[in-house]
């Protein structure tokens, strides 16, 4: 007997130990990141003890920028996680995020786009889930591209209807030397073209004109100062760039910040040796000219304005932050928009296009409906004239791009 009681008093403590690890084990978050699991715990103040799923739960705001995080499985046990910053990771799936009820802001970071690149990207859906479920989410898109090898592909469309023929190509607005030679077909095409139709014919107004044109449109019309839409941090850096290259302080408070955007972006693009002069745009104005071939512009500058500046302010500010975060890397950015371009991947520039903010996507929408408007009259007139179209790439890709508005329209669309 007093065997037997010996062995139940063992195997009963075996059981409650085993019960304390198994509710142990339980009750302790799970991270397969070493590095997420390290900053948490120093966000959290644990020391080298296990974070308990108690504690994750009562977490509602999560700083875990610049951490060399991969994996984020694990906070999903954060049930009360409202805002979250993961920028300046390379996050692998953001999928864990989609069990948090509670959650209404995320920075994202970097997200990038390479050529190997699934046209149902998984990241890109969980992202486009989590802004359908209401979150504000941030993101930098990053372009990662090795160097194309033979002449530049672009995006290129031959439209015919009736005898009528338009080709469509995808312009890159600065480049440099490495943009030429284009594919023979492209060449090919212009040879044959009857007029050439591009965004808005920049050899047509003066650029100091043009230029006032915008600083006047830029101008606040509320009593409102930039300094005062904006975070002391964010007037700080705007000052420090903006100052440096001779532009004062009293000039700066009087803009908003769309057209500060535009001035920093401006200002980054004089220190790259991209140029609008190697760009597609004025490649073909050049040789249109050369061969008296009629130039017509499909936008004007108070179009083109208008677009840039109609973004509510909210959307403003933060288009704003994005283009001083982006500031370190533009000249990269630039390089890796080349190397996209030059290889004609369509469904990159697709995504591209998704990223954008809403109102960027409506504006974009609506510029796609009214150009297409005008290339549809071309396609119905009598003549058996030769179009060649130059627009933005982006304007070329997704369902509300030019090419399937034509299609709607009834129009036969070739991808060249």
């Amino acid at each position: 007997m007093k065997i037997i009681h010996k062995t139940y008093i063992i195997a009963a403590g075996a059981s409650l130990l085993l019960a304390s690890a198994c509710q142990s084990e339980e009750d302790t978050v799970m991270f397969p990141d070493d590095n997420l699991e390290q900053t948490v715990a120093e966000k959290l103040e644990t020391g080298d003890d296990a974070i308990k799923t108690s504690e994750a739960e009562d977490v509602e705001s999560l700083d875990l920028a610049d951490a060399e995080i991969e994996k984020i499985e694990g906070l999903e046990v954060f049930s009360s996680l409202a805002e979250l910053n993961l920028a300046e990771n390379r996050i692998e799936s953001f999928e864990p995020l989609l069990e948090l009820d509670q959650l209404t802001s995320l920075h994202a970071g970097d997200i990038f786009f390479t050529g190997e690149s699934a046209e149902d990207d998984p990241v890109t859906s969980e992202l486009e889930t989590l802004e359908d479920n209401g979150v504000d989410v941030r993101t930098r898109p990053r372009l990662s591209f090795p160097e194309h090898e033979g002449p530049s592909e672009g995006i290129f469309y031959e439209v015919s209807h009736k005898g009528q023929t338009m080709y469509l190509f995808g312009s890159i607005h600065v480049g440099d030397e490495r943009i030429y030679p284009l594919q023979d077909n492209i060449e090919e095409a212009f040879s044959e073209a009857d007029s050439l139709a591009v965004e808005i014919n920049i050899d047509d107004f003066d650029e100091s004109e043009a230029s006032e044109q915008m600083a006047a449109a830029g101008m606040n019309p509320d009593s409102e100062s930039l300094e005062e839409l904006v975070s002391e941090e964010t007037y700080l850096e705007i000052q420090e760039h903006l100052t440096d290259f001779g532009i004062p302080e009293m000039s700066i408070n009087q803009f908003e910040p769309w057209f500060i955007s535009l001035l920093l972006n401006d200002i980054a693009r004089t220190e790259t040796p991209f140029t609008g002069e190697e760009g597609i745009d004025q490649y073909f104005i050049d040789q249109a000219k050369d061969n008296d071939i009629p130039i017509e512009s499909l936008e004007t500058l108070e179009d083109q304005i208008a677009f840039m500046s109609s973004s509510p302010l909210d959307e403003q500010i933060s288009s704003l932050k994005a283009t001083l975060e982006s500031l370190p890397i533009y000249e990269e950015e630039l390089e890796q928009m080349l190397r996209l371009w030059r290889s004609g991947d369509n469904e990159i520039f697709k995504q591209m296009r998704s990223f954008d903010d809403e109102h960027g996507q409506e504006a974009m929408d609506s510029r796609d409906e009214n150009m297409s408007a005008v290339l549809a009259e071309k396609l119905e007139s009598e003549n058996d004239d030769t179009h060649f179209v130059v627009v933005g790439a982006l304007h070329l890709v997704s369902e509300n791009g030019i090419p399937a508005l034509l299609e709607d329209k009834g129009y036969d669309v070739t991808e060249r």
